[in-house]
């Protein structure tokens, strides 16, 4: 799927899914824009629980991540930095995060061969997150 090392693979677009039984989604095609999506989600519900989403990245090659994502109105919504401790989290497992780690174990990357950890440390160096 990666032709040249040098230049990190984009995102095509991003679709955002409340895990809350809500009609409502979002089609976005920046990390930004989907962090704007869902800092208003969040914070139009701010007495919820956690606010749950189903996000789903697809990059210009084809790949496909997605995973399983909650966010609280006390912090800043940051899309990209939950993917890539996510993904740091299945690129290199470790016992002092197993919490994380099963977080990190329903999410998925279609597109790409090889081990979860093989195909985790793939998304880190060489697609934009």
């Amino acid at each position: 799927m990666i032709t040249d090392t040098s230049e990190k693979v984009d995102i095509s677009r991003i679709l955002i899914h409340p895990v809350n039984g809500s009609a409502t989604s979002a089609r976005v095609t920046s990390i930004e824009a989907a962090n704007s999506v869902l800092e208003r989600w969040t914070h139009e519900t701010p007495e919820a629980p956690a606010n749950e989403y189903e996000v789903e990245i697809i990059f210009e090659d084809g790949l496909r991540y997605s995973g399983h994502y909650q966010f609280d109105t006390r912090k800043k919504v940051s899309l990209g930095r939950n993917v890539r401790r996510r993904l740091s989290d299945m690129a290199s497992p470790s016992t002092k995060r197993v919490a994380r780690e099963s977080e990190a174990a329903n999410d998925s990357i279609v597109g790409t061969s090889g081990s979860p950890v093989e195909r985790a440390k793939t998304l880190l160096e060489h697609y934009n997150i």
